[in-house]
């Protein structure tokens, strides 16, 4: 065997954003999307007020959506429901990934998880949200989150985070490509992908 081509993928393993150092936090259930926005935009979270109720932190949330990602659709309603109800029966689902381009972790981008995060934010926001536990036991999102059991429940439920720190855009859509490529996503968004990383000079 070619010990150069073994040697080329060795260095790849090595040396990929994979494997970079990353900012990792458990987000709180019960407030989630405020943190959402604390990561994403705090600028943005501050100016509209803490104490305001999750739907006023939606928009700037999607705001951080970069123009090479995915729409946020490919989900049906039903896999948000099933989501939301695995969460709440307490699965760790693998962590959101965030990225910024500076030295913060306030002013950060979405770069996988957003099918997540739309099943979330509807969940926190869509009163009539329909979430089955079994076939005869289905609750809406407001008898869940307005009952004191639940809520109790939801203080003790996170949200796994990561951010990374990338020192280019280009180098936040490579990520973006190399993780998605022929995995989880079709081969229109990851063209999306690629057609934008196109328009990005260096």
């Amino acid at each position: 065997m070619n010990t150069n081509i073994i040697k080329l993928a060795i260095e790849k393993c090595k040396n990929n954003a994979f494997n970079k150092p990353s900012y990792q936090v458990d987000l709180p259930m019960d407030d989630l999307i405020e943190y959402f926005l604390r990561f994403l935009n705090r600028d943005k979270m501050l100016e509209i007020g803490k104490e305001q109720a999750p739907s006023a932190y939606v928009y700037a949330v999607f705001e951080r959506t970069p123009p090479f990602q995915r729409n946020n659709d490919k989900w049906t309603s039903v896999m948000q429901s099933s989501f939301v109800r695995n969460v709440l029966l307490g699965i760790k689902p693998p962590p959101l990934i965030f990225y910024s381009l500076s030295d913060t972790k306030s002013d950060c981008y979405i770069l996988d998880g957003l099918q997540r995060i739309t099943a979330l934010t509807r969940f926190f926001t869509d009163a009539d949200m329909e979430i089955p536990f079994d076939n005869n036991v289905v609750l809406t999102a407001k008898e869940i989150l307005e009952n004191d059991t639940f809520q109790r429940m939801l203080w003790n439920l996170t949200m796994p985070l990561r951010i990374y720190q990338f020192n280019s855009e280009r180098e936040a859509v490579e990520h973006y490509i190399e993780m998605n490529d022929q995995i989880t996503h079709s081969q229109d968004d990851i063209l999306k992908a690629k057609k934008y990383l196109e328009t990005i000079e260096g």
